[in-house]
């Protein structure tokens, strides 16, 4: 593309023959780019930018290509560990079975980041509450929701613990 950042690629893949075949691609509006989640309406993609601690939604155009992104949103701050926590680092999207929560692991800055997406713009507004912190210095990265949607469960790269929370009406409340 000539400019400075990551892309989001997309590509149709033949059942057959077990060959991937390119479609397009567009800037994901950061650097770094090192997680990707696609919608349950299959209309939106939300990417994790590491290094410039954002994350960005793009459009699904039919035919599977992905459109430019309609929203980037960037975070700011830094963590305790100076060496790995110097600003955010957007880590991993999360989209709840509901289709309209969504959790945003930033390892730079210690919290889960909440947002509301509205699915017929692919615009996340704030949750209620806005994030939810975990120890300082914990970097968290991956997380999963519980098959019976009531828990969620967090592993922490940096002090290598797992937490879990309790999910419920679109809030997370840490359990363990």
């Amino acid at each position: 593309h000539g400019q400075e950042g990551g892309g989001v690629y997309a590509y149709s893949f033949d059942e057959r023959n077990g060959h991937l075949k390119y479609i397009d691609n567009q800037l994901s509006k950061g650097k770094d780019p090192c997680h990707i989640s696609e919608d349950k309406t299959e209309h939106w993609v939300m990417v994790a930018n590491y290094s410039s601690g954002s994350l960005s939604v793009l459009p699904v155009e039919p035919g599977g290509g992905v459109g430019p992104a309609v929203q980037t949103i960037q975070h700011t701050g830094h963590g305790v560990n100076p060496k790995r926590q110097e600003s955010a680092h957007v880590h991993f999207v999360n989209i709840a079975p509901n289709n309209k929560d969504v959790f945003v692991s930033d390892l730079g800055l210690d919290k889960i980041f909440t947002y509301e997406l509205n699915v017929k713009t692919g615009h996340l507004s704030d949750g209620n509450p806005p994030f939810v912190k975990v120890s300082p210095g914990a970097g968290p990265r991956h997380q999963v929701i519980s098959p019976d949607h009531k828990f969620l469960y967090l592993i922490q790269e940096i002090g290598g613990k797992i937490t879990a929370f309790k999910y419920e009406q679109s809030k997370l409340t840490t359990i363990q």
